[in-house]
């Protein structure tokens, strides 16, 4: 079977023959290092500078492998895809310099989003840790040196506080995908 790098179809693309959202697709072309791409990010193992390759794409409801779609490399930038190779070549065309901080603003809006999250939780999980280690609960949750956490009582009144916090932060959704 082998080592694949998947690629997140933005617009997601729907099957020719049952209609349902297919939102990525798999690749052998590149460092095959089991990376998830969006539009825009640069192509770990890339050896392609610039281009169009054709890929067939799959869905998961139907099992239909005969569609196909013609993926765009720019500098080793995943650019998207057309659903047909002259879209495919408008699509590389196009590129140009507002395109390329577009792609680093919107990645930057997800770095510093994905920053905060991981903060947040990682003060929810140090509040709950403090807790657990505290020999006088009621005291420690009155006390000032509790890390700020915005739901400690209500983690600590479900049945299982780590799950609650897990929840909370998405981070079991994540850990799914």
């Amino acid at each position: 079977m082998g080592l694949f790098d998947t690629f997140i179809l933005e617009p997601p693309i729907k099957c020719e023959k049952c209609g349902n959202e297919i939102r990525d697709f798999q690749s052998k072309h590149f460092g095959r290092l089991l990376e998830t791409y969006k539009p825009g990010e640069i192509i770990a193992g890339s050896n392609i500078r610039y281009g169009i390759i054709e890929e067939s794409i799959y869905c998961d409801s139907c099992s239909n492998n005969n569609m196909k779609l013609f993926m765009t490399v720019w500098h080793s930038v995943y650019v998207g895809y057309g659903k047909d190779e002259q879209a495919a070549k408008n699509l590389l065309e196009s590129i140009d310099r507002l395109s390329i901080l577009e792609w680093l603003g919107k990645r930057q809006d997800e770095k510093k989003e994905w920053e905060r999250r991981f903060g947040d939780f990682y003060n929810a999980m140090e509040a709950l840790r403090h807790y657990l280690k505290a020999e006088d609960k009621q005291e420690f949750l009155s006390s000032k040196r509790i890390p700020p956490t915005r739901n400690l009582n209500n983690h600590l009144r479900s049945d299982d506080p780590f799950l609650s916090i897990l929840k909370e932060y998405k981070v079991v959704m994540e850990m799914k995908k």
